[in-house]
């Protein structure tokens, strides 16, 4: 008890002490938003060739020097390399009897560094880990001079075929911070932990000048230095400068991604009961299993990797990022409910991990590499630094040994060595090597194969490996991502062998060029792969992977019409539904009439989640009101222990016809007349229609005096596999009036392409158009009937339906139920990012209104048809995730619609939501048009939510 008094006592004093007895002297800043101004000159490209200035730390193509590179440094980089040369002071009170370590956290590529006109060590290679350098020998009190050459290329061929040929943009510079750490001559100089789940923790301790005599204190705390357990010591011999420490824990808080539980062990140098150094790490206790031939376990729980690839990147920084940035990253993915990320072809910021330790997020941390593999030697040392840096972060859970070919097995032991944990160094497997290749290694019982078909997926599932595809549904444009996820997804939660999916790739990583008017570049095709845009812009498939990969699902029985039986799925590892909080909300839309759009709530509440273990499923319980009017769906949002929200669940609560009602007058509206000497032409009130003898539509709608630009002139179109569909014109077109009530129809026939169509004109000028078709039988794309519209005359669109962004047959997920307002605006994949996407297919929709460039409107309505607007842009060279889509643009009603493939992958290829529709027989449907007066239902407008 004694001992545990005094080490209260220096704990108290800690932050005191370590002012005096350790500073970090930072010689840059943390990040772009505080970076300090150095002296630099760059050799080539960009306004090289003299001294000027850039902020530090930062990639000298951001701040306007050197050359733009991606894939690969120019041809001549051997005669002519791109050199950065920094320089700045700082001062120094006092250097006796200190200890001064320099450190960079990373600098592309090949690094040199003078202290006072002397060298430090030699060059540096490599561009993403960190290194050090003792100069306690070179510094001077008073001004000091720090001088830095870095190359961009290198001059070890490994390390620039690993690092600098490559499918991303290629960086210079002093990209991450440099500080210097001054401290005793005799410190701990790092310490490498191992805590499990039982308890046990076992730490390394490794000293620079130890002394006989000395002896480690150390005690276990929590964040707010609460005391776990006694303190525990080890008296030091002086015959090493690394001691083995350890202890048993009891009542722990295990850390996990669902409670990241955190500890503090505190190391305390003593000499004669002196205090000489202290040091604090983070830690938590937690155990990661590889099960062969089995799967990934946590803490004894089996769990399933789902996330995404993520390089360290903002267009206008490049790979230099602040704290902010990593904060951003980090909860971006949170809110994607992923459980991983892996960090590809380099280690991220260190404050990335203390980020995914501290909010919850397994990381796959990977060795520099990208096609071809480190040689053996440098990649020993490049394998300790990023060990040695990243061994403490409890959401480490495995080593990447390179990217794609990278692979070096040799350096297996390296990563065995320097990590306590002893975490498995796997292999990712290129798209197109074998399984496992050549020189596997002793750990390829992990089948990382990139981007397989649903069939390759399925067939590796029914093996002996676990299966943990690295790169997946590649994100391309408006491709990949989501599309098919569901498939993929189910195959590996319903595989005893599934590991996990990591889809390709986070964002679009776009760079901000000052020489093209501050614009993106992602180099066409190459680099925008992302779930979101290069400034986190969302796209539909954001939201596609948010709800299928919500820890909690939420769904109704398929006779269950209400919301009294909701079924309940428990997917997290270790939470109980109890822990989390359930709100609901009856809601009532905007009717076609109002002003505005969205809801009004009717009733709201919330309640903590039922009892439901983790894998099991249940029921939820939500308040039924019988005489509650005007409720048109409920509302049920999900969100975690945290606060995190997992999904929104929306369930109408009437059928389908209760939706249309408000689109069609209430109350019998004026009688259509026929317009005297045409035939062919009617009015209601102020809405004249005049029909094409021609054609099989209104060649002419007018709203008092005003033209509606739209042609009205419908014609079936489909895709199947080989091309277009063509109708065939063999008859001349006939027709037929016929006068019902106050309506009258007007009946077409041998029109090309359909069996019948049908048109009544209906009071209030309202327009049903019935019709049918039947297309060869086959496999299509795409099949429906529209109208040309052109694009520009449309301002904006509102509507009852899924939304707000577009669908595929093989991304569908992701939209919610609501009455949607949305600008037209302008999208062009990997250039333009103006999301919710304006163009396209959108389904579950029940009316719809287009606002056009003449103040009128133009209303929709139909029965289980799929809307097309206009006319989407698929990107310029899409690959395999083009938008199979009618060449006009249009308003089209589709009865089947596209699914979309990813980069790599044709829609077929990636699983059973993915392919083409079988057609056969007769297809149908009914469509409804309104021109509205514009009017507002005043009862509808107030309380209105907009999302």
């Amino acid at each position: 008890m004694a001992r545990l008094k005094i080490f209260l006592i220096i704990l108290a004093s800690v932050s005191t002490f370590v002012a005096r007895a350790q500073e970090r002297y930072y010689l840059t800043g943390k990040g772009p938003d505080d970076a300090v101004i150095w002296d630099f000159k760059c050799s080539t490209g960009r306004n090289s060739g003299y001294w000027t200035t850039i902020p530090v730390p930062s990639n000298w193509e951001t701040q306007g020097f050197g050359n733009y590179t991606y894939w690969s440094d120019p041809e001549n980089y051997k005669t002519n390399p791109e050199i950065g040369y920094y320089r700045t002071t700082f001062q120094l009170e006092n250097t006796s009897e200190k200890f001064f370590k320099l450190v960079f956290q990373g600098s592309m590529t090949d690094t040199q560094v003078k202290i006072n006109g002397r060298s430090v060590g030699a060059v540096h290679e490599g561009g993403y880990t960190q290194f050090s350098y003792d100069i306690s020998n070179l510094v001077k009190a008073g001004e000091n001079l720090i001088e830095v050459s870095v190359s961009k290329p290198s001059g070890n061929p490994a390390v620039q075929q690993a690092e600098r040929f490559a499918d991303y943009w290629i960086f210079g510079g002093i990209f991450r911070p440099v500080y210097i750490d001054i401290l005793p001559q005799s410190h701990l100089d790092r310490i490498a932990i191992d805590a499990t789940m039982d308890g046990r923790l076992k730490l390394d301790a490794f000293i620079i000048n130890p002394q006989r005599g000395q002896k480690i204190v150390a005690q276990v705390t929590t964040l707010n230095n609460e005391p776990l357990g006694k303190p525990f010591e080890y008296n030091i011999k002086g015959e090493t400068g690394v001691v083995r420490l350890e202890q048993d824990f009891k009542a722990i808080k295990l850390w996990s991604h669902e409670f990241p539980n955190l500890y503090k062990i505190h190391l305390n140098l003593m000499s004669d009961n002196q205090l000489l150094h202290t040091i604090q790490e983070r830690f938590g206790f937690r155990t990661f299993e590889v099960r062969d031939y089995d799967g990934f376990y946590l803490n004894g729980k089996r769990i399933l990797l789902k996330g995404a690839s993520m390089h360290s990147f903002r267009p206008e920084t490049g790979r230099s990022l602040s704290p902010a940035d990593n904060l951003a990253d980090v909860k971006l993915m949170k809110d994607l409910n992923f459980n991983t990320v892996r960090t590809p072809c380099y280690p991220p910021d260190e404050h990335f991990l203390a980020l995914c330790d501290s909010l919850g997020l397994l990381v796959l941390d990977e060795l520099p590499g990208w096609s071809e593999p480190l040689e053996t030697n440098i990649g020993n040392k490049l394998v300790k630094e990023l060990v040695v840096r990243d061994v403490n972060h409890p959401s480490v859970i495995m080593w990447g040994n390179g990217n794609h070919r990278a692979h070096n097995p040799e350096l297996e032991d390296a990563f065995l060595q320097w990590d306590i944990q002893r975490r498995r160094p796997y292999k990712n497997a290129a798209k197109t090597e074998s399984w496992p290749g050549e020189n596997p290694g002793r750990f390829e019982l992990i089948q990382t194969q990139y981007y397989p078909t649903y069939k390759e997926l399925t067939e590796r599932l029914s093996g002996d490996q676990i299966v943990l595809p690295n790169e997946v549904l590649h994100g391309l444009y408006d491709g990949g991502a989501g599309a098919s996820l569901s498939d993929y997804w189910q195959a590996i939660q319903e595989s005893e062998l599934g590991g996990g999916l990591i889809i390709w790739a986070l964002y679009d990583e776009g760079l901000m060029r000052s020489d093209r008017g501050y614009t993106v570049d992602n180099q066409i095709n190459k680099a925008p792969d992302g779930i979101v845009g290069p400034h986190q812009e969302k796209k539909g498939s954001y939201y596609t992977i948010k709800e299928i990969w919500s820890p909690v699902q939420i769904g109704k029985n398929k006779d269950e019409t209400g919301i009294k039986d909701l079924q309940v799925e428990n997917h997290y590892a270790f939470t109980n539904l109890n822990s989390c909080t359930f709100s609901w909300k009856y809601i009532h839309f905007a009717s076609p009439l109002a002003s505005t759009s969205g809801y009004s709530i009717l009733k709201e509440g919330s309640f903590k989640g039922p009892d439901v273990l983790p894998g099991k499923s249940g029921k939820l319980q939500i308040p039924v009101y019988s005489d509650l009017r005007g409720a048109d769906a409920v509302e049920i949002e999900v969100s975690d222990p945290h606060q995190q929200s997992l999904w929104k669940w929306r369930f109408k609560l009437k059928n389908d016809r209760h939706y249309f009602s408000a689109f069609l007058p209430k109350q019998k509206g004026q009688p259509v007349q026929q317009i005297e000497g045409d035939s062919l032409g009617f009015q209601s009130g102020n809405v004249t229609i005049r029909f094409d003898t021609d054609n099989a539509g209104p060649k002419s709608v007018i709203k008092d005096t005003v033209v509606m630009p739209l042609v009205m002139f419908p014609k079936v179109v489909a895709e199947y596999q080989k091309g277009l569909y063509t109708a065939s014109e063999d008859q001349p077109l006939s027709y037929s009036i016929k006068k019902q009530e106050d309506s009258f129809t007007v009946v077409y026939e041998h029109i090309p392409g359909f069996d019948n169509l049908k048109w009544t004109i209906m009071p209030n000028g309202i327009l049903k158009l019935d019709y049918s078709y039947t297309l060869p039988q086959g496999l299509y794309y795409y099949a429906g009937v529209g109208f040309e519209l052109d694009g520009s005359q449309v301002r904006s669109k509102r509507w009852l339906g899924a939304g707000p962004y577009r669908i595929y047959k093989n991304r569908n997920k992701g939209t919610t139920l609501n009455v949607w307002n949305i600008k037209n605006r302008i999208n062009i994949p990997g250039e333009v990012y103006e999301f919710p996407e304006f163009e396209g297919y959108f389904g579950d929709w029940y009316w719809a209104q287009l606002n056009l460039l003449n103040d009128q409107t133009l209303g929709m309505m139909a029965e289980n048809l799929y809307l097309g607007l206009l006319k989407p842009n698929a990107g310029e060279d899409p690959k395999n995730a083009a938008i199979h889509y009618p060449e006009q643009s249009g308003v089209y009603f589709f009865n089947c619609i596209s699914p979309i493939g990813e980069k790599w992958k044709k829609p077929e290829e990636i699983g059973p939501s993915a392919q083409l529709n079988y057609l056969e027989g007769s297809q149908s449907g009914t469509v409804y048009f309104n021109f509205y007066d514009n009017s507002v239902d005043n009862a509808n407008s107030n309380n209105i939510e907009i999302e």
